[in-house]
């Protein structure tokens, strides 16, 4: 893993060109910190890895596979962390997951924190570049 993380991390021009993201201050501020804060990470990749074959343990081992190899095909080629990259396989992978009451709740509330914050920062901390002076700049997806 560590081997990959070396040869494979690739920080884009585009990734730091904009602060309007939150892949700028996840990259900036958590994998650029030093240079070898991306290997700190590598047992967080794992467990999600472990995390993600134990929910979808039901799945048909052909559906599994193909999952694996789509998504791979979709993320390992692109230069840039965007999470829009993300969805169809999150989404994929959630419909194969089992579902209860409580795991939904904490899903639904997770959503809202994470939504309501972004409205709120969208909505009341503009801020100005010195390129545009004039023009207000507002958080994003």
């Amino acid at each position: 893993m560590a081997v990959g993380v070396n040869r494979f991390t690739v920080e884009h021009p585009f990734l730091l060109g904009d602060n309007r993201h939150y892949t700028f201050y996840i990259w900036k501020n958590l994998f650029r910190s030093c240079w070898w804060a991306r290997y700190l990470y590598i047992p967080g990749y794992v467990s999600c890895m472990l995390g993600v074959h134990a929910a979808l343990w039901r799945a048909p081992a052909l559906w599994h596979i193909m999952w694996l190899v789509c998504t791979a095909a979709v993320l390992v080629p692109s230069p840039l962390l965007e999470l829009r990259y993300f969805t169809v396989p999150f989404f994929l992978a959630r419909l194969h997951m089992p579902t209860s009451l409580p795991r939904l709740s904490i899903e639904l509330a997770m959503y809202i924190v994470v939504n309501a914050v972004t409205i709120y920062v969208f909505l009341y901390h503009p801020f100005v570049w010195s390129s545009e002076p004039n023009q207000l700049q507002r958080f994003m997806w």
